[in-house]
Formats: C-alpha cells, structure tokens, sequence
C-alpha cells in the first residue's frame, strides 16, 4: 500500500474517531464533522486535444475520491480540510498507453453557510 494511501486512511480514521454525533433536529450545530465521497475524473480539455493532435494523443476518464473533515464554528461558518485524489488517468500516443496519471489535492477552506433546515447551501474559500 503506497505511502500516501496509508496517510489518506489514518486522517480518515481519525476524522470518523473525533468527529460527533448530533440529534435530528441539530443540523446546524456546531463542532466536528467528516465526510467522504467518490467520483469521476473527466478531462474536459480531451476533445480540444484530440482535434489539435488529429486523434493521436486520447485520455479517458478515472475515479476519484475525497475525504474531507473539519470544525463548524458557528451555523453559518466553518474551517475545513480536504484530500482528493484520482488515479489511474491514462494517456495514449496513437492507440499506445504511455503514461498512467494519478493526481492528489490537499485543500484548506473556509465555508460560508446559509443554514436552512437540513439544506446548507455554501459557499467555500480555500488554498489548494
């Protein structure tokens, strides 16, 4: 298991030991929260890339996956880390593999809330 991936999982372990639990009708309190979520990679700039390569240089798209955790100061604030990462992305010269990609992000933002019942639309600052 790569060194990063060990990392990814003793801050996620972590997260979910410190992070609390609230009542149903808590959904803005304040304090501890963790999350974690999959995705898909998509390269937007592949068409742009195939037309200028006339079709020799092809990506596909890839799985990704984030965790993010961090403290809810007030209802409508909170401080918080994320980790995301995709792996895998492969790129072909020619119908030839010749690089497989794995990209990883580390997050520090600021969330400005609007908390409304158990919708909070946000709206979030950081440095990547």
């Amino acid at each position: 298991m790569p060194k990063l991936t060990k990392c990814s999982l003793a801050i996620s372990m972590c997260a979910v030991f410190f992070a609390g639990t609230s009542a149903a009708d808590e959904f803005d309190r304040s304090g501890w929260y963790v999350g974690a979520g999959g995705g898909v990679a998509v390269d937007f700039a592949d068409e742009l890339v195939e037309r200028t390569t006339m079709g020799d240089i092809q990506t596909k798209t890839t799985g990704a996956f984030n965790v993010r955790g961090g403290y809810r100061i007030f209802s409508w604030l909170a401080l918080e880390g994320m980790y995301e990462g995709a792996y895998g992305y492969p790129l072909s010269f020619q119908g030839e593999q010749i690089a497989d990609f794995t990209t990883h992000s580390l997050l520090g933002n600021a969330k400005l809330i609007v908390p409304t019942w158990r919708l909070h639309p946000y709206l979030a600052l950081g440095r990547g």
